[in-house]
C-alpha cells in the first residue's frame, strides 16, 4: 500500500506537504533523496534496521541547506 510522500518543515511549522520523488538506498546504507518539493536533494545515512536516517540536504538550487532526519512510521 502506497501512503504517499510528505515533507513537514519543523523549523517553519508547516503542515504536511505532498511531494513526489525518489529515496534510493545504496548497499553501504547511504541513501540519495530527490524530491520535487523545492528541488530537494539529500545525502543521508540509514540505520542498519532502516528505521531512521540522518544527513544533509540542499534545495532551491543551493539557496537553502541544512540537516535532515527521518523516522519510519
Amino acid at each position: 500500500m502506497d501512503l504517499g510522500s510528505y515533507c513537514e518543515f519543523v523549523t517553519f511549522n508547516t503542515p504536511q506537504i505532498a511531494t513526489e520523488g525518489t529515496f534510493k538506498v545504496n548497499r553501504n546504507c547511504s541513501a540519495d533523496i530527490n524530491l520535487s518539493v523545492g528541488g530537494l536533494a539529500a545525502q543521508v545515512q540509514v540505520t542498519r534496521d532502516k528505521q531512521m536516517y540522518a544527513g544533509r540536504f540542499q534545495a532551491q538550487d543551493g539557496a537553502v541547506s541544512g540537516t535532515t532526519s527521518g523516522v519510519r512510521q
